[in-house]
């Protein structure tokens, strides 16, 4: 659900096969009852950080959310491989050009938060891991 903002109310209600999703880091609130009778302990991939995540307003009767694992995001993991090294830069890089990367999560390398991925990023992300 990559650039989703909000989940609105009963999104998801009724699906108890539910076990796992991807949230961007731009949602801001989850409605009431969005994951109602979702009762799985699911995995939750979100591309923010945790203390984001604290941000997000989440609604009434989400037990979903409540129970399930969270793998949280990292700035510039554009690969997912969980880790920033020379691989983001490529894969950004490749991305920029054109050329479809094998993984690419547009959600992390928007390092400066605005929506886009630009160049910008592309040297944000260069400096990030000359700072390593």
């Amino acid at each position: 659900m990559t650039g989703i903002e909000y989940i609105g109310p009963s999104s998801f209600a009724n699906c108890p096969k539910l076990e796992e999703m991807k949230i961007s880091r731009r949602l801001y609130a989850i409605g009431d009852d969005a994951f109602e009778k979702c009762k799985t302990r699911g995995m939750i991939h979100y591309s923010g950080t945790e203390e984001s995540w604290k941000n997000v307003e989440n609604g009434k009767n989400n037990l979903f959310i409540r129970i399930s694992e969270f793998a949280y995001g990292i700035s510039g993991d554009t690969d997912e491989d969980g880790k920033l090294g020379v691989t983001d830069v490529i894969a950004l890089q490749k991305w920029l050009l054109s050329v479809p990367p094998e993984k690419f999560n547009s959600d992390l390398a928007d390092l400066d938060e605005n929506g886009v991925v630009n160049i910008f990023d592309f040297v944000l992300l260069k400096r990030k891991l000359l700072k390593k």
